[in-house]
């Protein structure tokens, strides 16, 4: 394993790191070097989480990112999470999967996932919360984010083969490109703005 969780650690360069367990934790930003592990765990309690280098979690294990007062952009094409993927930001997250991708808990102000190796799914008993836009990209390939404490407070923008998703508030789907179905369920108004293209729209609430 390795353990880096001195929250006082300020790394300036970038940190690539190898190990089964792989936990860094610091201030002031942290840049990601070349990262393989079973499970990995990245915080930072000020500036971003970004990288220079492919971070690839293996054998359907959980990748664990916190940024408090910073952004999360890991978007690099090579990356390949294959476990479940829960991070929380203040600010952005953005994140590149060559991989389909399971999503866990989510908390940010906007939120941005490229799924380029299939599907988007969410773990269960998950929530997924923004309070600003959310863009969610699986082309070819569906999207499942259907647990119902989801809060997407602001505008989803979706391209997928079909997407499914259930939001605990009202809901508005922006500029959506879906191939086949798309099924909504929210507890309050469902609204559709910019361009809307599916086969098929299935709506509950």
């Amino acid at each position: 394993n390795v353990t880096l969780a001195n929250s006082t650690n300020q790394f300036s360069g970038s940190v690539a790191a190898s190990g089964n367990v792989v936990s860094i934790t610091g201030t002031g930003g942290l840049n990601l070097g070349t990262v393989t592990a079973n499970d990995l765990n990245v915080n930072t309690s000020t500036g971003n989480i970004s990288q220079s280098g492919r971070v690839r979690v293996k054998n359907v294990n959980t990748t664990y990112l916190t940024a408090i007062n910073g952004n999360i952009l890991l978007n690099d094409p090579t990356n390949d999470f294959t476990g479940g993927i829960y991070a929380t930001s203040t600010n952005d997250i953005e994140i590149y999967n060559s991989n389909a991708t399971i999503l866990g808990n989510i908390s940010s102000a906007n939120f941005r996932i490229i799924s380029a190796g299939g599907g988007i799914t969410q773990v269960s008993g998950t929530n997924i919360a923004v309070t600003g836009l959310s863009n969610l990209t699986a082309t070819g390939n569906p999207i499942i984010v259907n647990r119902s404490t989801n809060q997407f407070s602001g505008p989803v923008t979706a391209s997928g083969s079909d997407l499914t998703i259930s939001n605990a508030n009202s809901l508005t789907l922006n500029n959506t490109s879906i191939t086949n179905t798309v099924n909504v369920t929210s507890s309050g108004n469902i609204n559709i703005t910019g361009n809307f293209s599916a086969s098929q729209l299935m709506i509950s609430n």
